[in-house]
Parts: C-alpha cells; sequence; structure tokens
C-alpha cells in the first residue's frame, strides 16, 4: 500500500493537561525524562536472553543508541488521526489540550497551573508499518522545546497510541522540524511495507555536532527499534596550551545498506561507517559546514554485517567491524 501524508500547520493558542503514561514494551536501549518512569521489558526476551548459553566474545556493533530521541512505547486507546488533527488545530482550549494528553506530549505543555506553548505546527503521515495491509499512523507536532510523534496503530476498529517519541529541541532551531525529525523509507525486510526513521541532531556553537538515526516498525501490535546508531559526527580538535594550532575535525557518516540478494539465503546488511576529516584551513570556510562538502572528506570505510532476528525483532550483528565487502553496489538512500 503505498504512503500517504497529509501536512498541517496552524498556529495554536496555549494548551495545557496531564502526564504522560507509560507502560509496555521496549526491544532497545531508551532515553527517559523526568515525566515517566522506564517502561517494563517484554518478559519473553529476559526469559530467552538468560536461557541463552553465555558467548564469551558476545559481538557488539560498531554504533548503538538513540542518542537525544526518547522512546516510550505503550498501549493506549486514542481518537482516529484525522480526528486528533483537527483537534489539535481547534479554537477551543480544552479540546487542544485533550489532543496533546492522548499524544503523551510532555507535561511542561499538559500541566494546568501553567501556561504552555502552542504547537506551532503538525504533521501526519499514513504508512503500513507493520506486516497487515492497514495503514499506522505517525502524528508529530513541533512545540516551543520539543519535537513529539505519537505513533498509532489500527485496532478493531478504534485506535490505539502504541509509541511517543519525542526530541528536545529549540524551535529557533530551523534545521529541526517534523519532516526533518520523522519520515517514512520502505522496509528493507519487505520493500511491501515501510519503516519509520527518526533522525535527532545536536548542534554545538563551534560547529560540532552528533546526529543520531532510529529505525521504528510496528510489530505485533508493538513499536519496535529495529536499529540505532550514530548517523553522522563531527568532532574538532580543542586549542589548548599544549595545542595551539587550527583545530581539525574529525567526520563520520554511517548508514544501513543491504547486501544483494541471495536466492533462499539470509537477508544480510551492513552498517557502513565512513570517515574523514577537515584540515584546519578547510575547517575555517564558509561552506565546510555544509554536509554535501564534508561528504567529499571521506576516506575510508569500513563495514559491520547485521541480519534480521525473527527472536528479537532487530538488527544484531554478525560479524565484527571491518574492511567492506567488495559486492555492494552503493549506498542505501538515506
Amino acid at each position: 500500500m503505498p504512503a500517504h501524508s497529509a501536512r498541517f500547520t496552524s498556529i495554536l493558542t496555549l494548551a495545557a493537561v496531564a502526564a504522560l503514561s507509560v507502560t509496555g514494551l521496549s526491544a532497545t536501549a531508551q532515553r527517559h525524562s523526568s515525566f515517566t518512569a522506564p517502561p517494563t521489558a517484554p518478559p519473553a526476551a529476559h526469559e530467552a536472553h538468560a536461557a541463552a548459553p553465555a558467548t564469551v566474545n558476545p559481538l557488539a556493533p560498531v554504533s548503538s543508541g538513540l542518542g537525544a530521541i526518547e522512546f516510550y512505547p505503550v498501549n493506549f486507546g486514542v481518537p482516529a488521526p484525522q480526528s486528533l488533527a483537527r483537534q489539535l488545530t481547534a479554537d477551543d482550549e480544552r479540546t487542544r489540550r485533550n489532543a496533546l494528553t492522548a499524544m503523551g506530549a510532555p507535561p511542561q505543555y499538559t500541566a494546568k497551573d501553567q501556561p504552555t506553548p502552542a504547537p506551532h505546527s503538525l504533521q501526519v503521515e499514513f504508512a503500513p508499518l507493520g506486516t497487515g495491509s492497514e495503514s499506522d499512523a505517525l502524528v508529530t507536532v513541533e512545540l516551543d522545546h520539543h519535537l513529539v510523534t505519537a505513533v498509532l496503530a489500527p485496532d478493531n476498529g478504534g485506535w490505539h497510541r502504541v509509541a511517543t517519541l519525542v526530541f528536545p529541541t529549540g524551535y529557533a532551531d530551523p534545521n529541526s522540524t517534523p519532516s526533518t525529525f520523522v519520515r517514512t523509507n520502505r522496509s528493507l525486510l519487505d520493500p511491501t511495507k515501510y519503516r519509520a526513521v527518526f533522525h535527532a541532531r545536536e548542534n554545538q556553537t563551534d560547529g560540532e555536532y552528533q546526529e543520531n538515526e532510529a529505525h521504528m516498525r510496528v510489530l505485533n501490535g508493538h513499536a519496535i527499534i529495529t536499529i540505532s546508531f550514530v548517523s553522522d559526527a563531527k568532532h574538532c580538535e580543542t586549542v589548548t596550551p599544549t595545542h595551539r594550532g587550527r583545530p581539525t575535525c574529525e567526520l563520520t557518516h554511517r548508514w544501513l545498506q543491504p547486501e544483494p540478494m541471495v536466492p533462499n539465503g539470509p537477508r544480510r546488511f551492513q552498517l557502513v561507517t565512513a570517515t574523514g576529516h577537515l584540515t584546519p584551513k578547510e575547517a575555517e570556510i564558509f561552506i565546510a559546514r555544509s554536509r554535501y562538502f564534508e561528504s567529499t572528506r571521506l576516506r575510508e570505510f569500513t563495514c559491520q554485517q547485521f541480519t534480521f532476528s525473527d527472536l528479537h525483532l532487530r538488527y544484531e550483528p554478525t560479524g565484527p567491524n571491518g574492511p567492506c565487502p567488495t559486492t555492494l553496489v552503493g549506498p542505501q538512500a538515506r
């Protein structure tokens, strides 16, 4: 089923309400803010892990982690996405407050006793994120200090919020919008289905940054982070009394790329890590902060093979990070 997206932008008045309730399944490492308790991990996963024999040298991913992305799996009945969008843009403050609560927005935007800035924009996107034919929905609001996405799944004629993802970022940052935070891509496992890809980029005043990427699907009625890693980073040397020269900057770009299909064989993927650096002279020029310019300075490439685990519902490494195979055709579109 093709994905359909609808974007709505509106300036709303102040809204308020209750707290984010979080329970449910978590398939990966998560960041938790002070307004919620960590969700309970699935017992089956723990039992499977406990029963597995100890590994002397377990494989570790070359990169993992959600970074600034906060992931809260839940199971909470909500209005249909179209109704929720109308409520978020309603003139009535109480209606908007209830809609923000249904989304799982942080309490600083929903507390009744505090003035709350209104959402600046709203994005709604539909796509089948699971294995069935029905479309799930991603409802994203842009607030003063956060981007918030509610993941909604259809359930027997109704809708449930199965996860909320939050990115603490200021509205003043022109590079952080609903469309830069989340988008849908075709699933790497089944091209007739989709995955939600989240990006959270933390910029520093000196030009350094780190961007984390997370892939999410809705499997067995649960929102699952199938893989997460540092997708982009720039780190520059600090000038100190013992290092008085102009700083150089180390660059890292990373993406998940499928290997060519093997008939009747398992699907394999490569997490590609590209590294390079900017010279002191390059680091000071205007275009050096462009992602396109940085890409031209990448010189070394390494790969780590992954396969998808049907047991744990995530991509797991099957080999160490090392030289890339020579059979890869080209980088997966990001």
